[in-house]
């Protein structure tokens, strides 16, 4: 025998089960405000790729992604210095009441960023200039282990780029025939070419950057780009000719 229950039980009945029901929430991505952020980035980053999308004459969408070469320096003191393919840029950063990531610099423009992700390896921040769009890449930087670089390695390929405060040009590759041998004993041998030098290599602190005969005229500084149990990549940024260099080497077995 069915039980007949009153038009308003059933409509009670109905607000429970709905409020007992949780509303599906749709998860949007957002960006980050460093004022916020308990997690610790000011540090140095090594650049990894930048991301650059825009919207050319005819409105088709392009994007291009441009492997990236050096560093990224965020000081306590808000301070920061940024070292890649262009000029050497250093000056200081701030967040404004928005949010955003701006460096100033010591000459020319303030730049404007959104972070958008940081965690405590990597870090993206992007920057909108009219109908283009540059997202940056970096991950958390790491001091190369001498040990590691302590054998002897062949130089395979160097790139070349000059550069200039507004980009770079005339990219060139070349295969140069020679190695470079660091020894445990902070010594090394290099040739190139047919041509032998002998010196001293370290790493030297803070920035953790491969010096060649430290405190001589022939002073050279490099940073690890890349360092594999097989493979070894450094880039040198040569400020006189203005002339970026990134030199391919492989472990001699």
């Amino acid at each position: 025998m069915l039980r007949k229950y009153p038009f308003f039980m059933l409509w009670a009945l109905y607000l429970c089960v709905c409020a007992c029901k949780k509303p599906i929430q749709t998860v949007v991505e957002s960006d980050v405000c460093l004022r916020n952020s308990t997690l610790y980035y000011q540090k140095k980053w090594a650049a990894v790729y930048s991301r650059v999308n825009y919207t050319d004459a005819s409105g088709a969408k392009k994007t291009f992604i441009i492997p990236a070469y050096g560093y990224f320096d965020i000081n306590f003191n808000s301070t920061y210095k940024l070292l890649g393919d262009p000029e050497p840029s250093s000056g200081k950063w701030s967040v404004d009441k928005d949010c955003n990531f701006i460096l100033t610099p010591a000459v020319g423009a303030a730049h404007k960023y959104t972070v958008k992700k940081l965690t405590t390896d990597s870090l993206v921040i992007s920057e909108v200039a009219g109908n283009v769009t540059t997202t940056l890449h970096y991950s958390s930087f790491k001091c190369p282990d001498m040990n590691k670089l302590a054998f002897q390695w062949d130089n395979i390929e160097t790139r070349s780029v000059n550069y200039s405060a507004s980009g770079v040009t005339n990219r060139q590759i070349s295969n140069p025939k020679g190695y470079i041998r660091f020894n445990p004993d902070a010594g090394y041998v290099a040739q190139n070419n047919g041509a032998i030098t002998v010196g001293t290599w370290g790493i030297a602190p803070p920035d953790c950057d491969l010096i060649l005969d430290k405190g001589k005229k022939t002073e050279k500084s490099y940073m690890v780009e890349k360092l594999t149990t097989d493979s070894l990549k450094l880039w040198y940024k040569d400020t006189v000719t203005k002339t970026n260099y990134i030199m391919i080497y492989k472990k001699r077995m």
